[in-house]
């Protein structure tokens, strides 16, 4: 009775046990792991909580602080950037540096005179002057400016300079300047320029006509300039050969005139006559004359 009556109470528990059978060897680790049980069915609730709950976010500082500059010999180990790679370029090579050169003034590569010391030429004297300079952009545009005596003068690369008389200067510079688009300029280049009086026929002339009248007035000053009379033993022999000028006369018959640049060779018969035309002397002088810059020409040598 007692048997009964507790199979009767326990049958609702037994019905919901289920017998498992015996699992074949190897499978524990199965059998070991827990049933899952039926998922339940979708509703509110479940879809709340199938939504991904977001994820914590780290703080982020205001601002980064910049790093330490790495040294030279880090630096070149670093590889480039890709913008700094060529194009067209394999993976590895690099492009050549691209930071761009400092602009280059031109220069001057030849220059005519070569010579640019003293230029020795006689007044009149035609100089021609030339340059060629050279600039960092071949097809760039270059200006010239010449200068005579600080004087703008030409623009051209080329220059004419006659030289002025010697009364008004006896040294001249001559210079050039060269920039380029940007103003930047060569180092300027110059010349000396020496000019000396030029002795011509006409100036030969004239001073043998002075020399003559001299000779007539017993004209020892002028005798004296000329360095014809050099001492005072000369004056007191032409005192005495020529005691009064109106009963003289002096004629200058002229045999060659050569000039070169400021000196003249002249060589001439000098004749004396007396007041009624008898010839008291006749002798033949050679002089070497010298042209100066003021135009006074004088006795060189005799």
């Amino acid at each position: 009775m007692i048997a009964a009556v507790g199979l009767a109470a326990s049958w609702p528990i037994l019905r919901s046990i289920t017998v498992v059978p015996a699992a074949p060897e190897g499978a524990s680790d199965a059998a070991s792991r827990p049933v899952e049980q039926p998922a339940p069915a979708p509703g509110p609730a479940t879809e709340a909580a199938a939504l991904p709950r977001p994820e914590p976010v780290a703080p982020v500082a205001d601002e980064e602080a910049p790093a330490p500059p790495a040294p030279a010999a880090v630096l070149d180990r670093v590889a480039p950037a890709e913008e700094d790679r060529q194009p067209n370029a394999p993976a590895g090579e690099t492009v050549a540096s691209t930071k761009p050169e400092p602009h280059v003034a031109p220069r001057i590569v030849s220059h005519s005179p070569r010579r640019r010391d003293a230029l020795r030429v006689t007044e009149g004297t035609a100089l021609d002057f030339d340059v060629r300079a050279s600039a960092e952009d071949p097809d760039a545009a270059l200006a010239y400016v010449w200068f005579v005596d600080g004087r703008r003068v030409g623009r051209q690369r080329r220059f004419r300079f006659v030289t002025p008389p010697a009364a008004t200067a006896t040294t001249h510079a001559v210079g050039v300047e060269v920039s380029d688009d940007a103003g930047l300029k060569a180092p300027r280049l110059s010349w000396t320029v020496d000019v000396a009086p030029r002795m011509r026929e006409v100036d030969v002339r004239g001073w043998l006509e002075r020399l003559a009248s001299a000779w007539e007035r017993r004209d020892l000053a002028t005798l004296q300039l000329y360095r014809i009379v050099t001492s005072e033993e000369d004056a007191d022999a032409i005192r005495k050969r020529l005691p009064r000028a109106k009963d003289h006369q002096v004629s200058i018959g002229v045999e060659r005139i050569r000039t070169r640049a400021q000196y003249a060779t002249v060589a001439f018969a000098l004749t004396e006559f007396d007041a009624r035309g008898k010839l008291v002397s006749s002798q033949r002088e050679s002089y070497e004359l010298e042209k100066q810059a003021s135009g006074f020409v004088g006795l060189r040598t005799r």
